[in-house]
């Protein structure tokens, strides 16, 4: 089985627990506002260009056979007319041009990732499948954690909950911990932001944690999106009622909690890199008064709130 991938980052510390190995795969059904992988959002390949590295060279202009490229045009490539032949990228010296999105077969991967067993062993850390939502490539997925349980991995997925409840369902045996994206409580500004509605989303949840899996909350924290106290007051409730009717909740009582994971605009170099406008320019990153008032108010209402990347 191949997969549509983009990045496997090693060393990674804020995507389940100890040192982990994060492999992005392509493609997502949801196009939220403030997406730091922008790359991520389209199921197929995609082209860069970093206008930074160029050296105007004039190569990937001379080799492409549509003429899709353009040295005067400021995003480089027609994407209207562009096959992916790469035919540009080969001959880029700077490496301003390349391509985002590589099939990999699930035992190659195993084999990459297993290259950090002993970090694993010794950190309790593991493998994270991320995004883009990893689950629409559902097969891949499935057979990928398969082998990753078989040598005694840890594994974590990190999903919207956007898919059928049947795609988690048959998860369940080999993922040690969902972690569990809820951008926004209320249906009409999720589908404002995100592009689609959040019934789904919600119910998945509820299943979720009714089934005794192991779920993290997480909610990305855009100031002036998502940080008004209501809708704050409903997604606290929420989680709290999700989480102490899991059958979990009756060994080890485990505690409602939220990690809130604080915007910024790292990513937005990327849109420019994708011939893309950002959307959000001007949109602060959170302010140390917001986070704690966010912070205060979940945990007065029983939450409790991790704060982090």
């Amino acid at each position: 089985m191949k997969g549509l991938i983009f990045d496997v980052q090693r060393f990674s510390i804020h995507d389940g627990p100890g040192i982990r190995t994060t492999v992005f795969l392509k493609g997502c059904p949801l196009s939220c506002l403030w997406c730091q992988n922008p790359e991520s959002i389209k199921k197929g390949r995609e082209i860069i260009f970093n206008r930074s590295k160029c050296i105007g060279c004039g190569r990937c202009q001379e080799v492409c056979p549509l003429g899709a490229i353009t040295l005067e045009s400021r995003e480089r490539v027609d994407r209207s007319r562009c096959d992916l032949c790469g035919q540009c990228i080969s001959v880029c010296y700077a490496n301003a041009l390349r391509m985002v999105g590589q099939e990999i077969a699930s035992d190659l991967l195993l084999e990459e990732v297993l290259k950090d067993l002993p970090f694993y062993l010794e950190s309790g850390g593991g493998v994270t499948l991320s995004g883009g939502e990893p689950l629409i490539q559902l097969d891949f997925c499935f057979e990928f954690l398969e082998l990753c349980k078989g040598k005694g991995i840890n594994t974590c997925v990190e999903t919207a909950g956007f898919v059928s409840w049947s795609s988690l369902e048959a998860l369940l045996p080999f993922v040690d911990l969902f972690l569990y994206d809820l951008k926004v409580i209320d249906g009409e500004k999720h589908h404002r932001f995100t592009g689609v509605k959040n019934d789904l989303i919600l119910e998945n949840a509820v299943r979720l944690c009714a089934s005794g899996a192991s779920v993290e909350f997480r909610m990305p924290l855009v100031p002036g999106h998502n940080d008004d106290e209501e809708d704050l007051e409903r997604m606290t409730e929420f989680i709290k009622g999700v989480t102490l009717k899991s059958p979990r909740s009756r060994g080890s009582r485990p505690e409602p909690t939220l990690h809130v994971l604080l915007y910024h605009r790292l990513g937005m170099s990327k849109y420019e890199q994708l011939g893309r406008d950002y959307p959000l320019m001007e949109v602060p990153t959170p302010s140390a008064e917001l986070i704690e008032r966010i912070k205060s108010r979940c945990e007065r209402l029983g939450v409790k709130v991790k704060v982090g990347e």
